[in-house]
């Protein structure tokens, strides 16, 4: 059976913690995928910029973010994403 907490502490001692920004970055990631998947690059774009982001350390979305720019010929930040591949 549950109990009621016996103060507003123990609330907070129960609420979930928020995901961590690498957490959050992994879930724009595959947010991406699943567009890029389904045919809507240009989300897929902004899933992977959000995804960069957070975490700016992450080959994984750096080249996928390079990959779905040229598939769709948006050059406008491409210099600067090629820089960071490097």
């Amino acid at each position: 059976s549950l109990e009621a907490p016996d103060s507003p502490r123990d609330l907070t001692a129960t609420a979930p913690s928020a995901p961590s920004t690498e957490a959050q970055a992994l879930a724009h990631y595959h947010a991406a995928l699943a567009h890029q998947a389904s045919g809507r690059v240009g989300a897929a774009v902004r899933h992977f910029r959000a995804a960069l982001a957070l975490q700016a350390d992450f080959p994984a979305a750096l080249c996928s973010l390079a990959r779905a720019q040229s598939s769709i010929c948006d050059w406008s930040s491409r210099e600067a994403t090629l820089v960071s591949v490097r």
